[in-house]
């Protein structure tokens, strides 16, 4: 099946969410973010029981990203977080291309593995991983506060 798009309304859209904010168009926004037309959230975005599975094409995150109790399996593209990132409990076996977080990272209770961390580099608050299977900590180059690391399985 094919289907043509059309470019107005597509154009009309993205003015709307621009001006009023995703929120306005009465859509949850993982929706929108699981269909890979959010490449930037500038302020928190709390996805918390939702059922979203990926990011898909979001780079950045402006404020807090929340992913407790939520199916989240991929970050998708998601490179920063200006705020803290909130992934304890999920079952996510990796940060994929995520390379900052501005404050706290919670990882407790995640299956993020020994090369999970990926292009990981800057945490601006505490890192916690609490009873993951994370060996070791080589890929950062910078965390500003504490390192929880109680209870690492492996």
């Amino acid at each position: 099946m094919k289907i043509k798009v059309n470019q107005e309304q597509i154009d009309k859209l993205k003015r709307i969410i621009d001006k009023h904010g995703i929120e306005s168009l009465g859509i949850e926004p993982y929706r929108l973010i699981e269909m890979g037309l959010v490449v930037h959230y500038d302020g928190n975005l709390i996805l918390r029981g939702t059922p979203i599975k990926s990011l898909g094409n979001l780079e950045s995150v402006g404020g807090n990203l929340d992913l407790v109790k939520t199916q989240i399996n991929d970050l998708g593209k998601l490179k920063s977080v200006g705020g803290s990132l909130y992934l304890n409990g999920r079952k996510i076996n990796n940060l994929g291309d995520l390379m900052s977080v501005g404050n706290n990272l919670d990882l407790r209770n995640t299956k993020v593995d020994v090369n999970g961390l990926g292009k990981l580099k800057y945490v601006g608050g505490h890192l916690s991983i609490k009873n993951s299977p994370l060996s070791y900590l080589d890929s950062f180059e910078e965390i500003e506060n504490q390192v929880d690391i109680q209870g690492l399985i492996g």
